[in-house]
């Protein structure tokens, strides 16, 4: 039986996780659980699964389990959740949203525990302090692509990549081949009309402005070790085919499954081996297309690659200014076509620093998504 604690329970990732678990419940116990500020369904969780230890990051939130929940044990904050990381457990899953991830997710691989890995800020923003060993071994990627190429490589000598595909739907307006000069008008719950998937507000964003393909080509590349000129995009708006690889001897291994994140989630859960599931999986024949992602669509992209290429310092603005953006755009405060200007504006603005350390990268996050809204405000008043 493993033993599991899920970091970001009431999440999108963590409620599908905690189903999956529930349909192979003789093969996990749930040890802890953690969330934000959620505090009414983690409750209910924590009955469900039987679970007696529960970090509420929110302060207020965890008083308010604390005052309900006798029996169990309650943390918060950033020491809650490293708490959570120290526990005696065969895998975290790390589904919450954020720079507070980060840390947890490195206590847990200093442990030798390994980790289900959902988070996009960890690699992303903290890539370059993670152990390369740590992404064959320890890392399990959870989100579908990176997910995808990791499966795709079971077996094959890394050294041996000549291509990475990436697959991406392009989302409700790209998949349509429209243009960033079209998308001026969107609001949010146009960009949260996403015609595939059905997933959290920021991912959906992302995926609506194609930030979401930026910030996993940089994952890949750290994932996989491969530079940005070996990944190759391609918009496959049936969303199944959910990325792959490219060998040097020409032939290609590619993974497919509906788009429901179970899938990935039940791999990473299971990992090493699979599972007997209730899922259905595709359907046969399929009517696949591929084609590259060009022109005014890869703007999200491009910023992407020249943080890659600058380094941890513009990696970390990437991710901050797009969170800062989001905010924004869902609070009507930013029109939707300016998203990437926020993006590019704020990388333009910040300089190397010293990111030599997890608190050192935190508190470059918090400044440049500072900066971010604070671009993003002037921008509203322009336009």
């Amino acid at each position: 039986m493993k033993r599991i604690a899920i970091i970001g329970s009431t999440g999108s990732i963590g409620t599908q996780a905690l189903d999956v678990i529930k349909s192979n419940y003789a093969n996990f116990r749930v040890v802890a659980l953690a969330s934000h500020k959620n505090d009414a369904l983690l409750s209910e969780q924590l009955s469900m699964f039987g679970v007696k230890m529960a970090c509420l990051y929110d302060r207020e939130a965890s008083s308010r389990l604390k005052a309900r929940e006798r029996g169990v044990t309650v943390l918060s904050g950033d020491q809650g959740l490293v708490e959570i990381a120290n526990l005696d457990i065969d895998l975290l899953l790390v589904a919450g949203n954020g720079p507070s991830m980060i840390e947890p997710t490195f206590e847990a691989l200093r442990n030798g525990t390994r980790v289900a890995l959902a988070t996009k800020e960890v690699v992303v923003c903290a890539g370059h302090l993670i152990e390369p060993s740590n992404y064959e071994e320890k890392i399990i990627p959870v989100d579908s692509e990176p997910s995808a190429i990791f499966q795709s490589l079971i077996g094959e000598d890394r050294c041996r990549i000549k291509e990475i595909l990436l697959t991406a739907s392009g989302g409700p307006f790209f998949s349509k081949g429209m243009t960033w000069n079209q998308l001026s008008h969107i609001r949010p719950e146009d960009a949260m009309n996403h015609p595939k998937w059905k997933m959290g507000k920021r991912i959906t964003i992302d995926s609506a402005t194609l930030v979401n393909k930026g910030l996993e080509l940089i994952e890949v590349c750290r994932m996989f070790d491969v530079p940005p000129e070996k990944v190759r995009v391609l918009v496959h708006p049936q969303a199944e085919v959910h990325s792959g690889v490219m060998m040097v001897d020409g032939s290609a291994k590619l993974q497919a499954s509906p788009s429901d994140m179970r899938y990935p989630i039940s791999y990473a859960l299971h990992f090493p081996g699979r599972t007997v599931s209730d899922l259905d999986g595709l359907k046969f024949p399929a009517n696949w297309s591929f084609g590259e992602l060009t022109g005014d669509a890869s703007k999200s992209v491009a910023l992407a690659k020249s943080a890659f290429s600058k380094g941890p310092s513009w990696l970390v603005a990437y991710t901050a200014a797009d969170e800062a953006a989001i905010e924004l755009f869902l609070s009507r405060s930013l029109s939707f076509g300016l998203i990437p200007e926020v993006i590019s504006k704020t990388m333009s603005r910040i300089e190397n620093i010293d990111l030599s350390t997890t608190q050192k990268i935190i508190s470059h996050y918090a400044n440049c998504r500072q900066i971010a809204l604070e671009i993003g405000k002037k921008l509203c008043q322009q336009y």
